[in-house]
């Protein structure tokens, strides 16, 4: 039975707590369409470049929740080959993480994408690549509306400024040990769901997680699913 952990300890109220985890747990384990702002909706996007992987960021669920099942169009296609099929995700959009031995607590802002260490990582939009200032293994590609891709834990192969075109421009290899490249979509300033409806695809997902328990561990609550 998994069990994740996520501390609690500042809230004061306990019934309030149990409510508001409850509600939590449930948009966040089966929403279609979640977003998170960093810190504030009027934050520009090019500042998302000058912000740590463990800054702090807030969710806010924008549409009913219901199972995550993608079927139809998409805008964009994976980034690792073969890109009209599906790959296995590990980690997936507002999932609880925790990090620094504890210290730091946040929403996942991206999706993991499984795949082994060296693999070829492939621009999804053309626009202009750029390395993130405070870590040397992202890549962070602008397009003219200004959406931003963010791919992590990438070895890069391209330099700033450069133009990368989509499905043409090896950005990257995925960095060993991750197995994974972690990717991200931002606009206005808000990281989106890139397994949205109508975002990345193919994607179709007709599993129904949910949290059958919360339960207090020293001072921290666990859900149990």
């Amino acid at each position: 039975m998994p069990v994740m952990i996520n501390s609690l300890a500042h809230q004061a109220r306990r019934p309030v707590l149990l409510a508001a985890l409850a509600l939590a747990a449930a948009s966040v384990f089966s929403a279609d369409t979640m977003l998170v702002s960093a810190p504030s909706a009027a934050t520009p996007v090019s500042t998302l470049l000058r912000m740590p992987y463990e800054h702090r960021a807030t969710v806010a669920v924008r549409e009913p929740a219901s199972p995550r099942a993608v079927a139809g169009p998409f805008t964009y296609r994976w980034p690792v080959k073969p890109f009209n099929r599906q790959h296995p995700v590990r980690g997936f959009f507002g999932d609880p993480r925790i990090s620094n031995h504890g210290e730091s607590h946040q929403f996942h802002f991206g999706v993991d994408i499984s795949a082994p260490n060296g693999t070829a990582v492939y621009a999804t939009i053309t626009g202009s690549a750029y390395i993130h200032p405070l870590h040397s293994t992202t890549v962070v590609i602008v397009d003219p509306r200004g959406v931003e891709f963010s791919y992590w834990h990438v070895v890069p192969s391209v330099r700033n400024g450069q133009l990368a075109i989509a499905y043409e421009t090896v950005i990257g290899r995925i960095e060993a040990p991750y197995g994974h490249v972690h990717f991200s979509e931002a606009k206005d300033g808000r990281y989106l769901n890139p397994l949205r409806p109508g975002a990345m695809g193919p994607f179709v997902d007709d599993t129904q997680p949910r949290v059958t328990s919360v339960r207090e561990h020293g001072g921290q609550f666990a859900l149990v699913a």
